[in-house]
């Protein structure tokens, strides 16, 4: 074989699928397909490549398209992850829940760390949750107002959040808010629509967070959350002025207490499922191999490694000393003695006004105490906010002057 006439080619398929990427950061669908159209032609059969070009498809709403390349891609690769976990994208977009439920198994059957098979997964299985519509029976409501609508693809997110009207009409914004979900989605557990309120909670944090402030999220697992409240400074506002502080113990959660109620412990016994996560555990390196991929600066991010109740509070004491503020709090940490460590340590230095978002207000009992236990020592009278498909709670920093302010 004459390798010499390879290597143009291969040096072609490189710049074609460095281009693509390039397109896919800034929210150019449209050309990184044709980007992928010509790797398709330099690479037939490349079943990670057709596995792409269908995902920008799915971005594009051309479903049809999108099938037939991940159907192709398996027909070259039965054994691809990426593929089985496209189709299982796919069916979850169409509304084909119990066909994405086994695509997804599937590609986490050959890759257990297919990211997009879990979200898809965990997606699945919110889809199937009963509990939400019971809560709603039990207050004489209907179960219908509680249910996610079937799933559509991301340019159609907009149609399904209230506030999706402030920036869907400008194309601009709407395409950079959604190249920040398809980015951190392999990262993060959070479905679609919670990722676009966080970066909304971002954008309006940092429009009235003084210079120094930084944003704190208590639980990164795989850093999705804190990927998104980076990025959405860094492509939204033009650079990052609030740094993400990331805490995680990076050994997984710690053990439940009688607090946590008996869902926490019943999910802790089933660590044979697919949606434990290893205990949500993600490995400092593979985080840090994240922020490099994502091509993260160093100044725009810190972590403190450990357990909650080793790290909070010295950082708390940090930002006293630097006479800095928290612009935004996102807690992540599941159970009760996390969640009230935190927010011990770490709400009072939020800047009135700020966020503080509660990832898992509705899922464990625990979290939910804690929040109320704080509310009433403290007598705050905030107004928790829903985030959408009941992913976690939100509320402000903030005392009511008016009846309008809720």
């Amino acid at each position: 074989m004459n390798t010499a006439t390879l290597e143009p080619v291969q040096e072609s398929l490189g710049d074609t699928l460095k281009h693509c990427k390039q397109c896919l950061n800034r929210g150019d669908f449209p050309s990184a397909r044709q980007a992928l159209n010509r790797a398709v032609q330099l690479s037939p059969g490349n079943a990670e490549i057709l596995s792409h070009r269908g995902r920008v498809a799915l971005f594009l709403k051309d479903f049809d398209s999108a099938r037939r390349d991940f159907v192709a891609a398996l027909q070259n690769d039965p054994r691809c992850a990426a593929a089985h976990a496209g189709l299982a994208r796919h069916n979850f977009d169409c509304g084909l829940i119990a066909e994405a439920g086994a695509a997804a198994r599937r590609a986490l059957e050959i890759d257990p760390a297919e990211d997009d098979a879990q979200a898809v997964l965990r997606s699945v299985q919110a889809q199937q949750r009963d509990a939400k519509p019971s809560l709603i029976r039990a207050r004489g409501g209907s179960p219908d107002i509680v249910k996610p609508p079937a799933a559509a693809t991301l340019l159609e997110l907009s149609k399904r959040l209230p506030s999706g009207d402030k920036w869907a009409a400008s194309p601009a914004l709407a395409g950079k808010i959604l190249s920040i979900v398809e980015r951190v989605r392999p990262y993060t557990m959070v479905p679609d629509e919670a990722v676009v309120r966080t970066i909304e909670l971002t954008l309006a944090a940092c429009a009235t967070a003084a210079e120094g402030d930084v944003i704190a999220e208590c639980g990164t697992w795989k850093g999705g959350s804190s990927l998104a409240m980076i990025l959405a400074q860094q492509e939204i506002l033009g650079g990052v002025k609030h740094p993400v502080w990331m805490f995680d113990s990076f050994a997984g959660l710690p053990e439940i207490t009688n607090d946590d109620g008996k869902l926490a412990v019943a999910w802790q016994e089933q660590s044979h499922l697919p949606e434990y996560f290893n205990k949500c555990t993600a490995q400092l390196d593979e985080v840090l191999a994240m922020l490099k991929r994502e091509r993260i600066a160093e100044s725009h991010y810190r972590i403190f490694k450990g357990w909650f109740n080793q790290t909070v509070a010295p950082a708390a004491a940090e930002l006293d000393r630097r006479g800095t503020q928290l612009a935004l709090l996102r807690l992540d940490g599941d159970w009760y003695e996390s969640t009230r460590d935190c927010l011990n340590a770490l709400f009072p230095r939020l800047r009135k006004g700020a966020p503080c978002i509660v990832d898992d207000y509705y899922a464990w009992d625990g979290c939910a105490l804690a929040v109320h236990e704080y509310f009433g020592h403290h007598r705050i009278a905030a107004r928790l906010r829903t985030m959408p498909l009941w992913q976690g709670a939100f509320f402000f920093n903030q005392v009511r002057e008016t009846f309008d302010d809720i």
